[in-house]
């Protein structure tokens, strides 16, 4: 650089590197255990992490605990709208017009095709995830229920990941208006081991609410379009996978086995197959 262009040297300059991001990654490592249980087991992890004394009052480490949080519940959605392209024909069906990148299908494969759906989809917030539980799943959720108020929480805490990510916990005015607060100061997010419960409880209580809402959906448009017949010896195949997809160990209050869980919903399905027949 010339001397008449020293003016400008507010710092050192850059370097040609090497950046090899590519040794950064790795093979993931498939998921064993269905998506709630595996975001049940995942919070617990952080709460424990959150409640360590050589991490309490360090603000970085409780903004990487909240991105993480946010970033299971994203992957819980993500895995429930993968996995029930592959366990219901309905929503098979009803993705069937939804365009993929032919690189996405290539890297996926055939098994976890549904993720190739969502290569451009982010579930941190309420919006997003009714419009891909409409277009890819073909279920509707509908305003003034306790899943759209426990999602639109969600979106909440989704904003404050915004300020952890985005400018190192500095709240933006629009992400402040968002969640409902009301200052004239300039805020900043401020995390202790004791309020990290609170988004923790939001995250869980959207993903129960989300769980407990597809799954009842599902089953009852099963019923209703005639896909079960009635007889385990038929339903079975179909049954059993999706029961055990959303069937959470670890809340323990569905039935751990799939048949005790159809012998309870056998009368509704014989009961809505002799309708059909009467008509």
């Amino acid at each position: 650089m010339s001397k008449t262009t020293r003016w400008a040297d507010v710092n050192q300059p850059e370097t040609t590197i090497a950046a090899n991001i590519g040794s950064l990654c790795t093979p993931s490592t498939s998921i064993q255990q269905n998506p709630i249980d595996d975001f049940y087991q995942h919070v617990q992890d952080l709460i424990k992490r959150s409640s360590s004394s050589a991490v309490q009052g360090d603000m970085v480490f409780a903004r990487l605990l909240l991105l993480d949080l946010v970033s299971t519940s994203e992957l819980y959605f993500r895995r429930v709208f993968a996995g029930l392209v592959n366990l219901c024909p309905l929503c098979r069906r009803n993705a069937a017009d939804q365009l993929l990148a032919l690189g996405a299908v290539e890297y996926y494969g055939d098994d976890d095709l549904g993720y190739a759906l969502l290569e451009n989809t982010s579930f941190v917030n309420t919006k997003e995830i009714k419009k891909r539980t409409e277009s890819i799943l073909g279920l509707k959720i509908k305003d003034n229920t306790s899943v759209a108020a426990a999602l639109g929480d969600f979106s909440a805490v989704c904003h404050l990941r915004h300020a952890a990510v985005h400018s190192r916990g500095e709240i933006a005015f629009k992400n402040a208006n968002e969640i409902g607060v009301e200052t004239s100061e300039r805020l900043c997010l401020c995390l202790t081991p004791l309020l990290f419960q609170r988004p923790v409880t939001i995250c869980q209580n959207a993903v129960r609410a989300y769980n407990r809402f597809v799954y009842r959906e599902v089953v009852e448009r099963w019923i209703g379009e005639g896909i079960l017949d009635g007889a385990w010896a038929e339903d079975k195949a179909l049954f059993r996978p999706l029961h055990s997809f959303f069937a959470s160990k670890t809340d323990g209050s569905a039935p751990a086995n799939p048949y005790l869980a159809y012998r309870a919903l056998r009368p509704s399905v014989l009961s809505a197959n002799a309708a059909k027949k009467d008509k």
